[in-house]
């Protein structure tokens, strides 16, 4: 049984919008940030595929006014100390110099930071007491802000041993 066509007609359906739709707005945009968003966290991050970095920045160190401080004699119990521990100074009553201390912090270049610390310490001892040797612990902050958020405390340790009977000692160092 063979079958006839009688009748054709296609059938052409047409459908018109402007350009400037809510649709196309938003195509647009999810294009542009499935591209251009990569690019922008690679050129925050510091770069592609770093594998080794490094940056050097000037660190906020302050004088934290905490300090101990142990003036040694011809032998090895022979010792002043004191210090600005409460508990360290109770137990060391029987060794105790109470010292003068004046400290200060200078900035040369003015740009916020210290440079320099300048302490000056002075301690009164007895005619027959004799130093040989004098040991400083300083305790400062240490902050780092740039790439890295650091607070850290840290330690100076200053030892200055002399031959001879030490009547005056100086230390000129940066920070």
């Amino acid at each position: 049984m063979a079958v006839y066509e009688v009748y054709n007609h296609p059938v052409v359906v047409r459908y018109k919008t402007s350009i400037c739709t809510k649709a196309s707005i938003f195509m647009v945009i999810v294009i542009a940030l499935t591209i251009i968003a990569p690019f922008l966290v690679a050129y925050t991050s510091e770069g592609f595929w770093m594998k080794y970095s490094t940056y050097r920045e000037q660190g906020e160190v302050h004088y934290k006014h905490q300090l101990l401080m142990v003036l040694e004699g011809p032998t090895a119990t022979d010792y002043y100390t004191w210090s600005t521990y409460h508990n360290y100074n109770l137990l060391e009553q029987q060794r105790l110099r109470i010292p003068i201390v004046k400290s200060r912090e200078v900035d040369e270049n003015r740009d916020g930071k210290p440079d320099r610390l300048s302490i000056q310490i002075e301690t009164p001892l007895l005619d027959t007491e004799d130093i040989y040797s004098v040991s400083l612990i300083l305790i400062f902050e240490y902050k780092l802000h740039r790439f890295s958020s650091l607070i850290m405390e840290s330690m100076a340790y200053i030892n200055y041993n002399s031959p001879r009977q030490i009547g005056r000692a100086s230390c000129r160092e940066r920070v």
